[in-house]
């Protein structure tokens, strides 16, 4: 870890944030958590269905760049690469994806030089999407909210469902999408059906379900 360079302290309960993210209806905004990128173990920690590194990068590459568009906007919801990475290896990744990005910061990111991003978000923020906030927080579990309020999250990887909604979470972690960057009105449309939602089929199934 370079000078100047620090890992954010763990985690705490705290107040809502005040720093907000607006979506606006007619643009693509994608939303996606947990990639690990380099860290080998996150494939027999959460059954990925990867044989190596190598397939879990180009699986995750390939499926995020033939969905993002450049100009498209993409919030990470944290943990871009493995625990302990330096912001040089974050913006290695970051560097290879498509679209604006704006980075929610996760327990395993480094907070310093991160610059292959449009933002980078140290706690929590607020999205605006139509006349709901939405909490964006990499674990659902760290910062106050109103009982009715939703929370888009990653951190939790494949444990829980993707829509929750006893909890009113929407876990967007890699696991819950297919490895793939979800959009947001897809996620809004599929938390309308007020059914509790595991995860999205696809090409990438667990391997205890292949």
């Amino acid at each position: 870890m370079k000078k100047g360079e620090k890992m954010i302290e763990p985690f705490k309960i705290r107040t809502l944030p005040s720093c907000e993210l607006t979506a606006k209806k007619n643009a693509k905004t994608w939303m996606i958590s947990d990639m690990h990128f380099g860290h080998g173990n996150i494939i027999r920690f959460c059954n990925r269905p990867f044989n190596n590194t190598r397939e879990m990068h180009d699986a995750i590459i390939n499926c995020w760049n033939k969905t993002v568009g450049k100009e498209d906007l993409v919030i990470i919801l944290g943990d871009v690469a493995y625990p302990g990475a330096s912001a040089d290896v974050t913006n290695y990744w970051l560097s290879r994806l498509n679209g604006k990005k704006f980075l929610i910061i996760g327990n395993h990111d480094s907070y310093g030089f991160i610059n292959g991003c449009e933002a980078v978000i140290r706690h929590a923020a607020i999205l605006k999407y139509d006349d709901e906030e939405i909490l964006l927080s990499h674990h659902p579990g760290t910062i106050e909210r109103d009982t009715k309020q939703w929370c888009i999250h990653g951190h939790i990887h494949n444990i829980g469902y993707l829509i929750d909604h006893e909890r009113k979470n929407m876990n967007v972690s890699v696991e819950k999408i297919n490895y793939t960057p979800i959009s947001l009105k897809e996620l809004l449309k599929m938390r309308t059906k007020k059914k509790q939602v595991l995860y999205l089929t696809g090409d990438y199934k667990p391997k205890s379900e292949e």
